[in-house]
């Protein structure tokens, strides 16, 4: 995977004169089955986390993504509050699908207003909170089930 990265990096240096300004942090995450949404829930990782000093540029938002969807070929996990699209697109395949409804209907309980549910967390848990808002076990089961590729 660092390799990868660094080729990435490097071909993003060449094509739009693009060089990450700080250092990449790497490192190790334990398991953590007891938070939810933990990116290591199904077990130890190696976190590859580029930063730079100006969030904002579309350069970066490019490499981001890109960065994003050569993890995932490599088994990654998008951090979700920092690769917002790419854990838009890929939350449904790389968490599972019963600790996003576990997470949905406590945050429910806790903010049963929505006060706290703002647009970037409507859109990542988009198809989750239409269920939601139906309330039914068949729904959920069914979801459930088409998410981890039953067909029944």
């Amino acid at each position: 995977m660092i390799r990868t990265f660094l080729q990435l990096s490097d071909r993003f240096r060449r094509e739009q004169n693009f060089t990450l300004l700080m250092p990449v942090a790497v490192y190790f995450l334990k398991q953590d089955q007891a938070s939810l949404l933990s990116p290591s829930r199904n077990g130890n990782m190696i976190a590859v986390d580029p930063e730079d000093p100006d969030p904002a540029d579309p350069t970066w938002k490019a490499f981001r993504l890109a960065f994003n969807e050569v993890a995932l070929l490599h088994g990654g996990v998008p951090h979700i509050n920092k690769t917002r699209g790419g854990a838009i697109s890929n939350l449904t395949r790389v968490y599972d699908p019963e600790s996003i409804w576990r997470f949905l209907q406590i945050r429910k309980q806790l903010d049963p207003k929505d006060l706290f549910l703002n647009d970037y967390f409507r859109a990542l848990f988009g198809i989750w909170l239409g269920i939601a808002v139906h309330g039914q076990i068949r729904a959920r089961m069914y979801f459930t089930a088409k998410f981890r590729g039953s067909t029944d």
